[in-house]
């Protein structure tokens, strides 16, 4: 099991996978994924997807966590996430994380 993080401004699907940017998913067999998906494996070589340790997951899950509700919106902003609907901070990073 390998855990990436998209460091683009759009979502990445591949198989059944999305990664959303700026949230780290767990995913399967790195080395498989790498030679199923010749795109993600190029977007790792690129950096625009890195591979990360469970520690550095959670660093990036409790950053974005501890966003405000004004920058969670500009950030949902920026990449293009709807938050219509969305009231509460939890609601709206559900939204980001693509809960």
């Amino acid at each position: 099991m390998a855990i990436l993080i998209n460091h683009t401004q759009r979502a990445i699907f591949f198989g059944q996978t999305m990664l959303v940017p700026a949230r780290p998913t767990e995913v399967g067999n790195l080395t498989t994924i790498r030679k199923t998906y010749p795109d993600i494996s190029d977007a790792i070589s690129a950096g625009d997807i890195e591979k990360l340790t469970t520690k550095e997951a959670a660093a990036a899950v409790a950053e974005l966590e501890d966003k405000t509700v004004e920058e969670i919106q500009e950030y949902a902003k920026e990449h293009g996430i709807d938050l219509t609907g969305k009231e509460t901070k939890e609601e709206m990073l559900d939204a980001v994380s693509g809960v």
